[in-house]
């Protein structure tokens, strides 16, 4: 079991995953808004800090493709799930191309509650293999 975040390899229970994706949501939403003002207030390209964002991401990719490793013991399984749950959250924006903006602020939100919330809780709960 390798618990090292940074590392792509191993696996981790069900307490590093939470303390992980907590961790991690909290650098990328704070640093994301923190980033906004900052290029609001000084009329910066926004470009220029995606890539910071993206390694978090990608972060985030790692801690579900080593819970799932945890679960199924399956690497390819998990490289594909980890990645579909880590950058499904990107589609939120497709909420702004409904025509009704009730309908389009609701969906925004129901769908970050799920991809936030629900969704990590649900990957947190499934037991793993050496549990069963």
């Amino acid at each position: 079991m390798n618990k090292n975040i940074l590392s792509p390899k191993g696996s981790i229970d069900e307490g590093f995953f939470i303390l992980y994706y907590i961790l991690l949501m909290i650098l990328y939403i704070g640093g994301g808004l923190f980033a906004l003002i900052f290029i609001y207030k000084n009329n910066l390209n926004s470009l220029y800090f995606v890539l910071p964002f993206l390694f978090i991401k990608i972060l985030v990719m790692f801690n579900y493709k080593k819970r799932i490793m945890h679960i199924s013991k399956n690497l390819p399984l998990s490289v594909i799930l980890g990645f579909i749950l880590a950058f499904d959250s990107e589609g939120l924006a497709a909420c702004g191309l409904i025509k009704d903006a009730a309908l389009s602020t609701i969906l925004f939100f129901a769908l970050a509650i799920f991809f936030l919330l629900i969704q990590p809780a649900i990957v947190a709960l499934i037991p793993g293999k050496s549990e069963n």
